[in-house]
């Protein structure tokens, strides 16, 4: 009987072994809080926050110095309820640094080369925006101005000397998106040819006395672009990683000031 958990801890295996990153035992530790590690892969899936409902997923980030492996991670609860997710998540890996009661929590890992496993915390606040300036007190004031009534905020994490807003533009042109700057651009091009405006997440990084940092989220598997491999075809870690896990489909492209993430759907396992 294949589980949930045995299913993620094989598609880790192939990720970590190509950049020769360990931590599966760290993970399994944490994945075993999850409220899903011994669910049978082959009973339905339980209510996620998630389009494609599995409660993980493995990502890496990559600078011109290092890799980090990542997995993100859902805490679930059967049967399931709001209160019961929240309480789970809280479990797993303990309440939001942040914000004491959100949406949702969601968690990721992540695995370098010769360190422990680092953790971040993400609370989701799509319905009470006003949870994530509250969190960012002062340090939000010149983010929150600077966007348009259209933009949304859905998550945060971090903490609050260093905290991450995550805003949703429905449909801009990157160059319409605060604070993004010149190689973000240049590199949403490469995502996006097209100067038609689409849907793009953008992370803040916010910190007292600094204007905020972007990273640029562009949602590969919504936009369903074949070339894009092909495009990012130079960047080495991607295509060690693609081989590894069996040249998966894109599910995010992100980048920002000096790195590079890519985000697989959970669909690697398979």
């Amino acid at each position: 009987m294949t589980t949930r958990g045995d299913e993620l801890a094989s598609a880790f295996d192939r990720l970590a072994g190509a950049f020769e990153i360990g931590g599966r035992d760290e993970l399994a530790a944490v994945v075993a809080r999850s409220g899903w590690a011994t669910r049978p892969v082959t009973v339905p899936l339980l209510p996620s926050g998630v389009r494609h409902g599995v409660p993980w997923s493995l990502s890496i980030s990559a600078t011109d110095a290092a890799v980090e492996v990542r997995v993100w991670l859902e805490a679930q609860a059967d049967p399931p309820d709001e209160a019961a997710y929240l309480a789970a998540a809280e479990a797993m890996l303990g309440p939001s640094p942040l914000i004491a009661m959100p949406q949702r929590l969601w968690h990721q890992l992540r695995f370098a080369r010769g360190r422990a496993a680092t953790i971040e915390t993400y609370a989701c606040v799509p319905d009470r925006p006003e949870l994530a300036w509250a969190a960012a007190g002062a340090a939000g004031l010149e983010l929150r101005a600077a966007l348009p009534a259209r933009a949304l905020v859905t998550m945060i994490a971090g903490t609050r000397e260093r905290m991450k807003v995550y805003v949703l533009f429905p449909a801009a042109r990157p160059a319409e998106l605060p604070y993004v700057d010149r190689d973000t651009l240049a590199f949403a091009h490469v995502l996006h040819p097209s100067d038609a405006p689409i849907g793009w997440l953008v992370a803040y990084t916010l910190a007292p006395d600094r204007p905020p940092v972007a990273s640029l989220h562009f949602a590969a598997h919504v936009h369903g672009d074949r070339e894009l491999p092909a495009r990012l075809s130079g960047h080495a870690a991607l295509v060690r990683a693609r081989a590894a896990l069996g040249e998966p489909r894109l599910h995010f492209v992100a980048h920002a000031p000096g790195r590079l993430n890519f985000y697989f759907l959970p669909e690697v396992a398979r």
